[in-house]
């Protein structure tokens, strides 16, 4: 049963990744590349997180900055009135 589940997320990934004859025979060698596919996808998904990780940064860096400059240009503003 697990290996029949293992070939259909293989076949799913594949037919994804490429040409669905070619998936078919990948499933079909019954080669051992299950891990080698969970071990793509967590890379995936390590990858996307970091992507969404260093655009919140960037967000958060430039939100930071405009109110530091806010700051520092009403800090400038009020010394010279005074």
């Amino acid at each position: 049963m697990l290996e029949t589940f293992q070939r259909a997320l293989l076949f799913i990934d594949n037919v994804h990744r490429k040409d669905w004859k070619e998936s078919i025979v990948d499933v079909l060698k019954g080669e051992k590349v299950m891990p080698i596919t969970m071990e793509q996808w967590i890379e995936e998904l390590k990858e996307k997180g970091r992507a969404e990780g260093r655009e919140q940064g960037i967000e958060r860096g430039i939100e930071r900055g405009i109110e530091q400059g806010i700051k520092r240009g009403r800090e400038q503003g009020e010394a010279k009135a005074t």
